[in-house]
C-alpha cells in the first residue's frame, strides 16, 4: 500500500505467497485502520501518512522510479487529501505555525457522489491552537504525538485515504446520514408525473441504444452468403437486412408473442389454468402506512413505495401458494370449497367478515347509488348486482356462475345495506384459453416505477426451452458492416446451428433421449412460424411427431419412404386437409372387400360433406367403384359378350350411388359438382302420388279438431321407450342431480303415463339350454341390481401380461384447424399453434391421437348411415387397419356382422367450449 494515507490495519501472512500460484492475501486478526500524526517523532519513521519523495526513491528496486514519480505527481495535482497534507507540510516547513492540527471532516453538506467533487474546506480543516472534538467520527491529526489514531470505516474519506489510486480525486466513499433533497419525493402529484415522464425517458433511450448499435449488425441466411461468394460479393454492406427489434426487449410485440406461445405450451403440457388470482395492493397495509405517516403523504403520492411493498407481498403470497400450500395440495376439488362470493358469518368468523366488509364489496351502485363511477348509461359496467344463485353452474362457454345464496347476511357500507349480490372475487376458476390471453395484458397500476426498478412483469414455472429450427442451409448468420464475407464464412462454427447440433447429438446417442432432470423439469417448445413460410411451417409440423431425428432427410422419411418435400410428408401423415386422403382411403380399401362396400365408403364420405372437390375424388376412384358393374350387368341380361364403355360404367355406378344416397334422404342433386345418372326409369318413394296425397293434409285443421278433447299431451298417444336404468341423457358440464332431473322419469307428466314393464330378458332367453337356466337367471337379476344401484362400483384389476406387445398397433393423428366460417376474426386465433390445437379435448370429439389394434372394440361418435345401423353409439370391432381407412364389423344393433369401412372425416363439437370452433379431421370413433 505505497500511496495509502493510513495503514490497512491488518496483519498479513506473506508465507502463503512463497510458492507458485495466484497471489493470495491471508488476514490474521481483526482489521483496524489507523493513521499517525502529521510529523513523526524525532528519530522515527512517519506513521502511515502520505509517502514522501525519499520513500519513493527507496522503492526504486521494486518499482520503476518514473512510474512511482508519475503517480505521486498525479495525486499531488488532483487528490484532495494529498493537497491537504502538502499544504500542512509546506506551512510546517516554513515555520508559519508550530502547533497545528488537521481535522478530517466526516459530515458533508453536499453529496459528492452525484456531481460535486469535494473541496478542501469540506474534507479537512486546518486548526491553529485549541480545537473542538464534538464530532465522534472526525479525525484529529496533531503535529506530533507519537500515537496512532483509528479511522472509522464509515468515515467519508476512509476509502479515499486507503486507496488513493482507485479514488484519484479523493472522492468520498460511503457516507452515513447522507444529505439528500426531499422536495422531489414529497411533491405528491408532481412526483407521479415526474416518474411517468422518467420512464418515458428511459424507454426511448433503450430503443435508441438498439437502433444505434444495430447499424453495425447485419443478418443473412447461410446459403445466401454462400451464393454471394459465388457471384463475387465480398463485403457485407451490400447484402442482407437490418436486425429488427429483438424479442428480448421487454414489452415489445414480439416479446409478448413469445410469452403467449410459452403460455400455450404450458397449457398443452399441464392443461388450462384452474385459478385466476388477482392480488391487489392495499394502501392501508401497515408497511405502507408506517413509511408515509411521518411524511404526511398518501399512498397515491408514493408509487415507488407501493411498487416495492407490493413486490415483497407478491413474492410472499406466491411462496405461500406454491411452497406452503396455502390452498392445500392439488387434488380434485369442488369450486365452492375454494371460491366463495358470499358474506361470511359475523358470529363464526368476525375477522373474515371485517375484511370482506372493508375490501371485498362492490359499489354500492345501481338503484342504490346512481352516481357510482362504475355506472355507464344507467347500468353497472361490471354487471352488479348479480343474481341470486343456489349453487355454482357453468354456462355454455364454460364460465362459472358462482353460488350466491339469499341467506339474509348483509353488510352496511356508505349508509346502504347490501347482500351477496354485491360481493366480487379475486380468485376465479378458469379453464379456457381466453384467460391465458388475458394474462399478458394485465399490468400493475404503478407501471412506471415497476419498470424503472427493473421488476419482472412476467413469470412462469416450469421454464420453457425454445428450439430454433430452420431448413437446410438457411440458418441465420450475424455479422457486422464491412466484414469480409470470406472471413465470415471461414469461421469454424459458421455451418453449425443449435438445431443441427441437436440432430448430430441424436446420431451420437442410440436412445436419442436426454437424461431427465433430478430436480424440476423444463418444457420444450418449437418457435412459431406462420403458414405463409410453407416448407418451414411443414417442417415444424413434422418436428412435433418426429422423435430424435438425426438429419433433415430423416424428418422426411416415413415407413422407410423418403419424400421429396416436407409438404409431401405432411400429406402422407394426414396433417394437411385436402381430398387426396379420401382417394388414398378408397385405394387402401379396394384390396379388402367387394366393390359394393367401396361404393358405401364413397357414400359415407359424401354424406359427411368433408370433400372440398368431390368431383375430383370421383374422377380418380370411379374405376375402382365400377369393378363389378360389368359382371352384374352381363349376369342380369344373361349376355356374357356385352361390352360397356367408360361412360356406361360411370352412369351405372352413379345409379348405385344414387340409390344408396336415397336411403339416407339424400341425392346426387345435393352435390352440384357431381354428375347425375341419365337413367331415371326407377322412382323413389317420394314420387308415389298416393303417399303424397296422404301426407298432404291440413295440419292446423286436424290439430284444432282434436286438441280440445284431451287435457294431457293433446290427446295423442305417445310411446316412450328406452333403458332408463343404463342409458342416461347427456348434459355437458352438469352435475349428477341435473342429469337425473333431465330423465323422462322426472318429467312432470310421468305420473299420467301408463308404464308397461318387461318382465323377461328376451336377449338371454333365446336358444337357452336347460343347464344354463340358473346361470342366466342369476345374470339377469345381476343386471337389474346394477340398475337399482344395489351393486357397488366395479373394482378394476390390472392384468399382468407376460408379453409387453400383444399385437402391433397403428397410431392415427388428426389434422386440426380453426373453422374460420364459425369463428370471430381475431389475430389471436391466427397465432394458435398446431400442437395447442392437437392438445384440445372435449365431449363428442375424438382425440388427436388414436391407437388401434386389430380386434379392439370401438364406438362411433356420429351418425353415418342410420339405414345400415351406423349411428352415434354403434359398437364395432376392428378387423383391418390402413393409413386412411379402417375395416370394422358391427357387433351391436340389428346389423350385427355387417362389414363397414370407416375413413377419416372432418368434425367439430356441437357446442364449442372455446372462443373458436375447432375443425378436426380424424376417425370418428372412440
Amino acid at each position: 500500500m505505497m500511496f495509502a494515507f493510513n495503514s490497512a490495519g491488518i496483519k498479513l501472512d506473506k508465507s502463503i505467497n512463497d510458492s507458485r500460484g495466484p497471489p493470495t492475501i491471508r488476514i490474521q486478526g481483526q482489521p483496524c485502520h489507523k493513521i499517525g500524526s502529521l510529523l513523526p517523532m524525532p528519530g522515527k519513521e512517519p506513521l502511515h501518512n502520505y509517502i514522501s519523495l525519499t520513500q519513493i526513491m527507496n522503492h526504486h528496486n521494486e518499482i520503476e522510479a518514473h512510474i512511482v514519480s508519475s503517480l505521486s505527481q498525479m495525486l499531488d495535482e488532483h487528490d484532495i487529501h494529498a493537497k491537504s497534507f502538502r499544504m500542512v507540510g509546506d506551512r510546517l516547513a516554513h515555520n508559519e505555525v508550530h502547533n497545528v492540527t488537521l481535522k478530517l471532516i466526516a459530515n458533508r453538506e453536499k453529496d459528492g457522489r452525484t456531481y460535486n467533487v469535494p473541496t478542501v474546506s469540506e474534507v479537512v480543516a486546518l486548526i491553529a491552537g485549541d480545537f473542538d472534538t464534538n464530532s465522534r467520527r472526525d479525525i484529529i491529526l496533531e503535529t506530533q504525538n507519537g500515537q496512532l489514531q483509528r479511522i472509522h470505516e464509515l468515515h467519508s474519506s476512509y476509502l479515499g485515504l486507503q486507496y488513493p489510486l482507485l479514488f484519484p480525486y479523493g472522492e468520498d466513499g460511503y457516507i452515513a446520514d447522507i444529505l439528500h433533497p426531499q422536495t422531489l419525493l414529497h411533491s405528491r402529484k408532481l412526483f407521479q408525473q415526474f416518474v411517468v415522464e422518467g420512464y418515458t425517458m428511459v424507454e426511448p433511450e433503450r430503443l435508441s441504444f438498439i437502433r444505434n448499435n444495430q447499424k453495425k449488425l447485419r443478418v443473412d441466411k447461410f446459403c445466401s452468403l454462400q451464393k454471394s461468394l459465388d457471384v463475387g460479393t465480398t463485403k457485407g454492406l451490400n447484402r442482407s437486412k437490418r436486425v429488427i427489434l429483438p424479442s428480448t426487449f421487454v414489452g415489445s410485440p414480439r416479446y409478448n408473442d413469445q410469452l403467449y406461445f410459452d403460455g400455450m405450451r404450458i397449457c398443452c403440457h399441464v392443461g388450462f389454468p384452474n385459478l385466476f388470482i388477482t392480488l391487489t395492493c392495499n394502501p392501508n397495509w401497515p408497511e405502507i402506512r408506517r413509511l408515509l405517516t411521518p411524511l404526511n403523504l398518501k399512498a397515491t403520492d408514493k408509487p415507488d413505495i407501493i411498487s416495492r411493498v407490493f413486490k415483497l407481498k407478491y413474492e410472499q403470497r406466491l411462496s405461500n401458494l406454491t411452497k406452503n400450500h396455502l390452498l392445500g395440495k392439488v387434488v380434485a376439488y369442488d369450486i365452492d370449497q375454494i371460491i366463495s362470493t358470499e358474506i361470511p358469518s359475523q358470529e363464526d368468523d368476525l375477522e373474515l367478515y371485517t375484511l370482506v366488509q372493508n375490501h371485498m364489496v362492490h359499489g354500492p351502485c345501481g338503484i342504490l347509488r346512481t352516481e357510482s363511477p362504475c355506472m355507464k348509461e344507467g347500468r353497472c359496467s361490471r354487471f352488479y348486482p348479480k343474481m341470486f344463485q343456489s349453487h355454482t353452474l357453468l354456462d355454455a362457454y364454460g364460465y362459472p356462475i358462482y353460488r350466491r345464496r339469499n341467506n339474509d347476511r348483509i353488510i352496511s357500507k356508505n349508509g346502504v345495506t347490501i347482500d351477496n349480490r354485491y360481493i366480487p372475487i379475486s380468485i376465479e376458476w378458469c379453464n379456457q384459453s381466453t384467460s391465458v390471453k388475458y394474462l399478458f395484458k394485465y399490468i400493475s397500476p404503478c407501471e412506471a416505477t415497476w419498470r424503472i426498478f427493473g421488476f419482472p412483469i412476467h413469470g412462469r414455472k416450469p421454464a420453457i426451452e425454445r428450439l430454433h429450427f430452420h431448413l437446410p442451409g438457411q440458418h441465420s448468420v450475424l455479422y457486422q458492416d464491412h466484414d469480409d464475407i470470406d472471413d465470415v464464412m471461414s469461421k469454424p462454427s459458421i455451418s453449425d446451428s443449435n438445431f443441427i447440433s441437436w440432430m448430430n447429438n441424436n446420431q451420437s446417442f442410440k436412445k436419442r433421449s436426454s437424461q431427465l432432470r433430478n430436480k424440476g423439469y423444463t418444457i420444450e417448445r418449437l418457435l412459431w412460424v406462420p403458414p405463409t413460410t410453407r416448407e418451414l411451417f411443414y417442417l415444424r409440423m413434422m418436428l412435433n411427431v418426429c422423435k430424435g431425428p438425426t438429419s433433415f432427410e430423416d424428418i422426411r422419411t416415413i415407413a422407410n419412404v423418403q419424400y421429396p418435400t416436407y409438404r409431401e410428408v405432411c400429406f402422407a401423415m394426414s396433417f394437411l386437409q385436402d381430398d387426396r386422403k379420401f382417394v388414398e382411403a378408397i385405394k387402401e380399401a379396394k384390396d379388402w372387400g367387394t366393390t359394393h362396400y367401396l361404393r358405401k365408403l364413397f357414400v359415407f364420405i359424401l354424406l359427411t360433406d368433408t370433400m372440398n372437390k368431390p368431383e375430383e375424388v370421383w374422377d380418380q376412384t370411379w374405376h375402382w367403384l365400377a369393378n363389378d358393374i360389368a359382371y352384374h350387368r352381363r349376369k342380369t341380361i344373361t349376355n356374357t359378350e356385352i361390352h360397356l364403355n367408360d361412360d356406361h360404367l360411370k352412369n351405372l355406378v352413379l345409379l348405385e350411388i344414387e340409390q344408396l344416397l336415397q336411403t339416407n334422404q339424400k341425392s346426387l342433386r345435393d352435390y352440384p359438382s357431381m354428375s347425375y345418372p341419365e337413367d331415371g326409369n326407377w322412382a323413389t318413394y317420394l314420387d308415389n302420388s298416393l303417399i303424397l296425397s296422404e301426407l298432404n293434409y291440413n295440419n292446423d285443421e286436424v290439430r284444432s279438431e282434436f286438441l280440445h278433447h284431451f287435457s294431457h299431451m293433446t290427446g295423442k298417444v305417445m310411446v316412450f321407450g328406452g333403458d332408463f336404468r343404463q342409458i342416461l341423457p347427456i348434459i355437458p358440464r352438469d352435475s349428477r342431480s341435473d342429469i337425473i332431473n333431465a330423465t323422462i322419469n322426472s318429467f312432470y307428466l310421468w305420473d299420467y303415463c301408463h308404464v308397461l314393464t318387461l318382465t323377461k330378458n328376451m336377449c338371454l332367453q333365446s336358444n337357452i339350454q336347460a343347464a344354463d337356466q340358473q346361470e342366466t337367471t342369476t345374470f339377469a337379476q345381476w343386471i337389474l341390481n346394477i340398475g337399482d344401484g344395489i351393486i357397488g362400483h366395479l373394482m378394476m384389476a390390472m392384468l399382468q401380461w407376460k408379453s409387453h406387445r400383444i399385437c402391433e398397433h397403428m397410431e392415427y393423428l388428426s389434422s386440426d384447424s380453426v373453422d374460420k366460417l364459425e369463428t370471430i376474426e381475431s389475430c389471436h386465433f391466427c397465432l394458435l399453434t398446431t400442437e395447442f390445437l392437437n392438445s384440445l379435448k372435449t365431449f363428442g370429439l375424438p382425440n388427436h391421437c388414436i391407437k388401434l389394434k386389430i380386434g379392439s372394440t370401438i364406438m362411433l361418435l356420429r351418425n353415418l348411415d342410420q339405414t345400415q345401423g351406423l349411428c352415434n353409439g354403434t359398437r364395432l370391432i376392428v378387423t383391418r387397419l390402413a393409413k386412411q381407412v379402417i375395416a370394422t364389423k358391427i357387433i351391436s344393433g340389428e346389423n350385427v356382422g355387417h362389414n363397414v369401412y370407416i375413413p377419416r372425416m372432418s368434425m367439430s363439437p356441437s357446442q364449442s367450449p372455446w372462443p373458436f370452433k375447432l375443425l378436426r379431421r380424424q376417425l370418428i370413433l372412440l
